[in-house]
């Protein structure tokens, strides 16, 4: 039978998904979809390594093993993930996961999730508990929905006929401030690809999280000192869908941040590393490290070592 684990990893809000199929060896593909337990919604997680002509399954590694990250999860929400093998009706589906927003605002590159900047809610403020976060909101402007109805007014009559058309998703502006010019080239490195960007708000704010459209992009100096850092960004946008189709991995699970760590396949294998490690995050350090069974029979002697020392199985694997 497959396995599924799905773990939740901080500050990012991503969820790491991991799967083994090694009891069915015919299978080499496989996807992840994103279950809502409670509306019963789904949707595919997007996949950043080898893949088909789908581009929603992931070629399986040669241990029959797949990672995947999901960098757009929904925050405060309980969330499943099931695991379909493509060719076979067999499933497998993880424990139910939730994803605390840690008090913060999260803007998000869905196809380059390395640029996602974290936003604050208060900087410097009596009981503002934040974290050293950089990035701060200053407010959305009113939610415009453009009508798409065509009003004609027939000949001799006093009334129009009006064709109806279903209204515009909301139409609107986002402001963030950054406090020095590292945060602002954050903003600036976010918003250059022009791709279509995710808004996660906290749940006070009433506002679901939306996929963003952005057009022109500004960044405003404050004051006639140049030397203040502080800037504001503007950005007007259009809620629009979900991008389709892959995507890049974090940072840390490119190949290039493997690169930067390690010289040679041998320097990663002699570090007790392997490609999988890369893909779960432990290569580079960028993330807290991903249990492998090694690590538990390095901690443990046999399976009566960890009934007795009072451990369960969801903490075997998380260490």
């Amino acid at each position: 039978m497959p396995i599924v684990s799905a773990t939740v990893v901080q500050p990012q809000t991503y969820v790491r998904l991991f799967t083994s199929w090694a009891d069915m060896p015919t299978v080499d593909y496989v996807r992840f979809v994103r279950v809502n337990p409670v509306t019963c919604e789904e949707e595919v997680v997007r996949v950043h390594t080898a893949y088909d002509s789908t581009g929603e399954y992931i070629l399986l590694s040669c241990d029959d093993t797949a990672v995947v990250w999901d960098t757009e999860a929904p925050l405060e929400t309980n969330l499943q993930y099931r695991v379909e093998g493509l060719g076979t009706t067999t499933t497998v589906t993880s424990v139910v996961v939730n994803i605390d927003n840690n008090g913060e605002n999260h803007l998000k590159d869905p196809l380059n999730p390395c640029h996602d900047v974290r936003v604050a809610v208060c900087i410097d403020e009596p009981g503002c508990v934040d974290s050293e976060v950089g990035t701060f909101y200053i407010g959305h402007s009113a939610d415009v929905h453009h009508a798409h109805s065509i009003n004609l007014l027939p000949v001799n009559a006093s009334k129009p006929v009006t064709i109806f058309r279903t209204r515009q998703a909301p139409e609107s502006m986002l402001m963030l401030g950054t406090q020095d010019c590292e945060d602002a080239d954050a903003m600036v490195e976010l918003l250059a690809p022009g791709t279509t960007l995710l808004w996660q708000s906290l749940p006070e704010y009433c506002m679901e999280d939306r996929y963003a459209s952005v057009g022109e992009y500004t960044v405003a100096r404050l004051g006639v000192d140049q030397r203040l850092e502080v800037r504001t960004h503007q950005m007007p946008y259009l809620v629009t869908e979900r991008p389709v189709g892959p995507g890049k991995a974090p940072c840390g699970i490119r190949w290039n941040d493997l690169c930067d760590e390690y010289a040679t396949w041998d320097d990663l294998a002699a570090a007790g590393l392997s490609w999988n490690d890369l893909l779960l995050g432990n290569a580079t350090g960028m993330f807290p490290a991903a249990r492998r069974w090694i690590d538990v029979e390095t901690e443990f002697t046999n399976w009566l070592d960890v009934e007795t020392s009072n451990t369960d199985w969801q903490e075997v694997r998380e260490g």
